[in-house]
């Protein structure tokens, strides 16, 4: 059934977003129903896939980690379920997503800032990165997780989930090559994901998301 408020939050809608005042509106305005009605009714499974994945990859030590894009915090109450107990911080654009995810008391630092200004955040700090639906369509393309690095000290270690048809649309595996040549990156590891799964017997929808597990040097 689409309410109301499926049809004017959702997925779709967001892909259309071209500006930063556009997706803090937008997302200030669906921060509190952000996780039942689209999470939960959707069966986005994302964030635990990514979680899950950085667990069994990413060393406890590699810490503080930054969540890249934390909405209203669902990767890190999947990486505290998985076990992760290092410090954590959430950055996002929405200052209404992140009261969502303070709430929820799993992130010892929230910060609200435009991630295409990484200036704002403090450099050579995290030892490690995570991020789940923030690099897709009509958000953040190959440039911006490149000035995001800077935010990472030497050998951190770095999972970040991008949406595969933005991947191929903004050249992610072009960017990647450059920096792997360019030795600011280390050789990435690709796995595929479904973003969603399915929910009371309905087909989920096909969306899929390529998870690049890396270095920074």
């Amino acid at each position: 059934i689409m309410t109301d408020d499926s049809i004017k939050h959702s997925s779709e809608t967001a892909y259309r977003l071209e500006t930063p005042d556009q997706h803090r509106t937008f997302y200030d305005d669906w921060a509190e129903s952000y996780d039942s009605g689209f999470a939960a009714s959707k069966g986005y499974d994302y964030p635990r896939l990514i979680a899950e994945y950085f667990v069994g990859r990413v060393s406890p030590d590699q810490s503080p980690v930054l969540d890249i894009g934390c909405g209203t915090g669902l990767v890190g109450v999947s990486l505290r379920k998985e076990g992760w107990s290092s410090e954590l911080t959430g950055v996002d654009i929405s200052q209404g997503m992140l009261e969502v995810a303070e709430r929820k008391k799993v992130y010892e630092k929230l910060i609200c800032a435009d991630l295409s200004d990484s200036l704002q955040l403090p450099q050579s700090h995290f030892g490690g990165m995570i991020s789940a639906g923030t690099f897709t369509h009509g958000h953040l393309g190959p440039e911006v997780l490149f000035h995001l690095l800077s935010l990472a000290r030497p050998g951190a270690h770095a999972v970040i989930g991008i949406n595969a048809e933005h991947h191929d649309n903004q050249d992610f595996s072009g960017a990647f090559e450059e920096w792997e040549e360019k030795g600011i990156v280390g050789k990435t590891e690709w796995t595929e994901i479904q973003i969603y799964q399915a929910r009371e017997g309905n087909e989920p929808e096909k969306k899929l998301a390529l998870i690049a597990d890396f270095r920074i040097l």
